[in-house]
């Protein structure tokens, strides 16, 4: 073999080399980890309310997979309760309300997972019945609601 083959040889075989050991980038992904949220726990509900107190929902924040953008997406959490009706029926078959009353819309990203809470006063005045309490998680793309029926009863009763 002449020294020229030589050479070349072990080029080749140090450039064969060299290319088994790296990394194909293309491959390689980074995932980056969403939250979705919820409302409210059951302890939030299903008590009766007096006027005078907060009405507090609280928002519970749940993996929704991951996703290899790295922008966040801004999510808005809202509350509002409306009534009073005279009983649930009456709640579920609408009507206009006398009162509605929302909590500060809380805003947010995908990528927090995070205790929220939203707060609804009632007035001392807020008369007794049946309220409905709607909830709203807003994306840009998308919007997801549900609702629950409270009782509020006069103070003192």
């Amino acid at each position: 073999m002449t020294r020229v083959a030589f050479i070349a040889l072990t080029a080749w075989i140090a450039a064969l080399g060299l290319s088994a050991c790296s990394t194909d980038t293309s491959q390689l992904s980074v995932g980056y980890q969403r939250y979705t949220f919820t409302c409210c726990q059951a302890s939030d509900t299903q008590r009766t309310w007096v006027p005078g107190e907060t009405l507090t929902l609280h928002w519970i924040s749940e993996p929704a997979g991951t996703t290899p953008d790295s922008s966040a997406a801004r999510i808005t959490l809202t509350a509002v309760l409306t009534g009073p009706y005279p009983n649930a029926n009456a709640l579920k078959a609408g009507g206009s309300p006398r009162v509605t009353l929302s909590a500060t819309p809380i805003v947010t990203t995908d990528r927090a997972n995070m205790n929220a809470a939203s707060n609804i006063a009632l007035p001392t005045s807020l008369p007794a019945g049946f309220y409905n309490v709607a909830n709203s998680m807003e994306l840009v793309s998308s919007k997801a609601s549900g609702a629950t029926v409270i009782q509020v009863s006069p103070a003192g009763g």
